[in-house]
């Protein structure tokens, strides 16, 4: 990822929650000299604390929850505080609870407040605007780990990454798209039709195990997907087929395979509540990333091969070419509908 002087928010929401209580952690190692420091992430036995943390200097004993939620409320924030209380015999001097999200003044107040009635003399609250303020100020190696962003490389112009855009643009127009000779309106239904072929390979240029993968992780330097449109900045593949929950009002969330806690679950007990739909995942590949083509088709599968830079973070497979995913709900007779980034919410 190349950062300029103008930098995207930083999206935690797309961390799996063990990996955004792993961000957490390096996070809170850093923040004083500790005595011990102990992380419970995944562990599914935490008594309502993520990570515990006695400071060298006082002895003073820190209980700090991380939680990777898109909005939080002040009953939420009390019950992070009444859980803490009724799982642990010692009342911590400090609970530090860090969020995924930003949270409203009377709400910080209210945490604040009911934390002391309970006993907890210091009770802290980071956010996300405070954490990512943070990450950027003093924790480059965090930003680069979890996020991909690499500060070192800020001093890469607009006009670089723009010219790189450009040019990879068409080059990936001229070998992948053809000018559709049928009805214009067809095209417009259905994008895929502007392809030359359905299905590529994607391949990390450090990838050297082709058709192989890591042996420890079974993690491949490459994926099969079909191509999906294209766009100014980037194009676009089908990563998967899943499925949402939509709101009455249109607020619509992904379904879950994890709880809030990280554990595994095979039902989304939430699917009872809200209407479900079908999508596809779209992964969204900027055309900068792109470094070559193998035209001839790989002596495997016999696909044409796109090499990228796989610069991106993910929770399961390290680093992938996509910066952002988008879900279109998918219509058999008709175009796509894109859900809104926007309309998604965290549906209780």
């Amino acid at each position: 990822m190349l950062v300029t002087k103008t930098t995207n928010r930083l999206h935690f929401e797309d961390l799996s929650p063990d990996r955004f209580e792993h961000l957490c952690t390096g996070f809170v190692y850093r923040m004083g000299e500790w005595k011990t420091i102990n992380s419970f992430a995944g562990t599914g036995g935490d008594d309502g604390i993520d990570i515990k943390a006695t400071e060298l200097s006082t002895d003073k004993t820190w209980y700090i929850q991380c939680k990777r939620y898109k909005e939080i409320s002040k009953a939420q924030l009390r019950d992070i505080i009444d859980k803490i209380i009724e799982k642990n015999e010692i009342i911590p001097d400090v609970i530090l609870t860090i969020v995924a999200c930003n949270v409203s003044k009377p709400n910080t107040e209210d945490y604040e407040i009911y934390a002391k009635s309970k006993g907890i003399n210091e009770p802290k609250l980071i956010t996300a605007t405070v954490l990512e303020a943070m990450l950027y100020k003093d924790h480059e190696d965090l930003l680069f780990t979890y996020f991909g962003i690499n500060l070192k490389k800020s001093d890469i112009s607009n006009e670089t990454i723009v010219k790189k855009r450009l040019q990879m643009k068409q080059k990936f127009k001229k070998e992948f798209t053809e000018l559709y000779s049928g009805n214009s309106y067809d095209l417009f239904e259905d994008p895929r039709l502007q392809f030359k072929y359905s299905r590529v390979i994607i391949r990390d240029i450090e990838d050297k195990l082709f058709p192989g993968a890591e042996p420890e992780t079974n993690i491949p330097g490459w994926f099969k997907y079909n191509l999906y449109d294209t766009n100014q900045e980037h194009f676009e593949v089908i990563i998967d087929v899943s499925y949402v929950l939509i709101d009455k009002d249109g607020s619509w969330d992904i379904i879950s395979h994890t709880d809030k806690e990280g554990n595994y679950q095979s039902d989304d007990p939430r699917e009872d509540n809200y209407h479900k739909e079908k999508v596809y995942v779209i992964g969204q590949i900027p055309y900068e990333n792109i470094v070559a083509f193998d035209l001839n088709g790989d002596d495997y599968y016999g696909l044409k091969t796109i090499f990228c830079n796989f610069t991106f973070p993910n929770e399961f497979v390290k680093k992938v070419p996509m910066r952002s995913y988008k879900y279109d709900i998918i219509q058999e007779d008709t175009r796509n509908i894109r859900l809104d980034d926007e309309d998604r919410k965290n549906l209780e």
